[in-house]
């Protein structure tokens, strides 16, 4: 992606609520992956902070070694292509413009093979754009 189209925020690292987490790189580099698992207790104490890090390093290991399943594919590549479909009407890209035409394309029934399409992109793209000229009119 151009790297003028990365929105600068204080977070490049999100996890949208589609299920998928990613990293909006200034340089134009985005990369995508599954949201992981978080099950786990919160303790208190001396010990606690020894014990995160272990259980963070242990969900990350079981992380790494789970399979992507189909429904996770499925996830990333629909948020791939809403990133391309922003990409090419040149609407800035944040977590807020993805989630738009994710949520555009399946409201619409829309594959994800044919999010990219050029009969799609424009209208899958339009509330995005919407959205990118309000925050200029509030800046």
């Amino acid at each position: 992606m151009p790297p003028g189209l990365i929105k600068r925020v204080k977070q490049h690292f999100c996890s949208l609520p589609c299920g998928v987490d990613a990293i909006l790189g200034n340089n134009g580099y985005i990369w995508l992956t599954r949201t992981p698992e978080t099950k786990g207790t919160i303790e208190e104490g001396r010990g606690a902070r020894l014990v995160l890090v272990e259980e963070g390093e242990a969900k990350k290991k079981v992380h790494a070694e789970t399979v992507v399943g189909s429904g996770d594919r499925e996830k990333i590549s629909r948020v791939a292509n809403c990133i391309a479909a922003l990409s090419s009407q040149f609407v800035v890209i944040s977590p807020d413009t993805i989630m738009d035409v994710y949520n555009a394309s399946v409201e619409r029934g829309v594959e994800t093979k044919d999010i990219c399409l050029p009969l799609q992109v424009k209208a899958l793209t339009d509330i995005a754009r919407e959205r990118e000229a309000e925050g200029r009119r509030d800046a």
